[in-house]
């Protein structure tokens, strides 16, 4: 874990900001695996919808979590700065220069590094997708977004091109399962 690596490295409190959080799945997740490594983070996130970072802050408060919430579009606003910012499963829904766009605006905000992970478009995404949408539920919305989704993820040679198009000089991307791709970037 990349996130673990920098705030051991760190020596003090990591700020991490969640970059489109939706409802804080990610962040809240990592927050417990966090606390159970004994890591001291201090979690920030960011996405357009006030009822999103509302579910968000609940969550996080349940969990005895406290997430400083900031109301804000990433493909078009300043990002708060921070030690790490990450995003997991949001630019798909973007274009090229949209996703060149929110990776500058996270180099700029992240003193330290950035990450962000996403649907790998890829045959044996669209399989895994196909497979699992239709095992989980019935739904039929589900069924065609899930493809839908596979199909508007990027390949990971665009993913780097679209990094070094944003300024991630020595970026790294690695696979992940199912059907994922994870890039990271560390502050020169």
């Amino acid at each position: 874990m990349m996130l673990a690596r920098t705030a051991n490295h760190a020596g003090r409190p990591l700020h991490v900001l969640d970059v489109a959080t939706g409802s804080g799945d990610l962040p809240l997740a990592m927050a417990h695996r966090a606390r159970g490594l004994g890591l001291d983070i201090r979690w920030s996130v960011c996405d357009v919808s006030a009822h999103a970072l509302d579910v968000a802050k609940d969550r996080a408060e349940q969990a005895g979590f406290a997430f400083a919430a900031h109301r804000l579009d990433a493909t078009a606003d300043e990002l708060p700065t921070t030690d790490v910012s990450i995003c997991s499963l949001f630019v798909h829904h973007l274009d090229q220069p949209q996703v060149v766009g929110v990776l500058r605006g996270m180099k700029q905000a992240s003193t330290m590094a950035l990450g962000v992970a996403d649907l790998d478009r890829s045959r044996l995404g669209y399989l895994l997708a196909w497979i699992a949408s239709r095992a989980l539920t019935r739904s039929p919305v589900v069924h065609v977004d899930a493809l839908l989704s596979v199909r508007a993820g990027f390949r990971p040679v665009d993913v780097m091109r679209m990094a070094m198009d944003a300024g991630l000089d020595g970026a790294t991307l690695d696979r992940a399962w199912p059907a994922r791709w994870r890039l990271w970037w560390t502050a020169p």
